[in-house]
């Protein structure tokens, strides 16, 4: 249920953050999930909703 939510963003393929999203949100850390990402990878990305607790890390690497 989305008040379970405790975090959620919006990743997208150009700097202009038009186009398809892929959206990510939970309640608790999530391992990598670069499968998931249309095209396995973004260039730019919106915060939807993130509580004072959640901290959001991105990374642009091979692993992950």
């Amino acid at each position: 249920a989305e008040q379970d939510i405790h975090w959620k963003f919006a990743l997208y393929q150009n700097e202009q953050c038009s186009g398809q999203a892929t959206i990510f949100s939970g309640n608790e850390s999530v391992s990598c999930q670069r499968h998931n990402i249309l095209n396995g990878g973004a260039v730019g990305y919106l915060k939807i909703a993130v509580e004072p607790q959640c901290i959001i890390s991105l990374f642009e690497n091979d692993d992950c």
